[in-house]
């Protein structure tokens, strides 16, 4: 019974801790998933149908200008390769949103895939596309 006892106390001061200890990292490493993770152009184009078909236009305008703005690099998180006055532009993720023309969009939201898109699809839809240096090259 003694051996039982000092056991199952060995097996929670050496579990325990672990439990508490990986929950956080866990979080941190799916956090970064969501926004940081480099994705396929199937992955974006997904998502770009998804929002294409929400706001009736064509997504190959959405993907084109995506393709254009970030040059195939499918990283959320990219920034804008731009350099104004000698300091790279402040637009950032797929759809490459200026924060500073934006200031109502956070760089969360701006790299997070799902906004950006949903985001750069709308502004389409209402007719703002050739704020997009991007759409103002191929559609205009």
């Amino acid at each position: 019974m003694k051996h039982i006892i000092v056991l199952v106390f060995a097996l929670l001061i050496l579990i325990a801790p672990q439990a508490y200890a990986v929950a956080p990292i866990i979080d941190l490493v799916e956090q970064k998933k969501t926004y940081n993770q480099i994705l396929t152009k199937e992955e974006v184009l997904f998502i770009v149908q998804d929002k294409a078909r929400k706001y009736n236009i064509n997504p190959d305008t959405v993907m084109s200008v995506i393709d254009c703005e970030v040059r195939g690099e499918y990283n959320p998180s990219i920034q804008s390769r731009m350099i104004i006055n000698g300091e790279r532009e402040d637009s950032y993720g797929l759809a490459q949103i200026n924060l500073y023309w934006n200031p109502d969009i956070t760089y969360e939201q701006a790299i997070d895939p799902e906004f950006s898109i949903d985001f750069l699809a709308r502004r389409i839809s209402e007719g703002y596309g050739k704020r997009w240096t991007c759409y103002r090259l191929k559609y205009s």
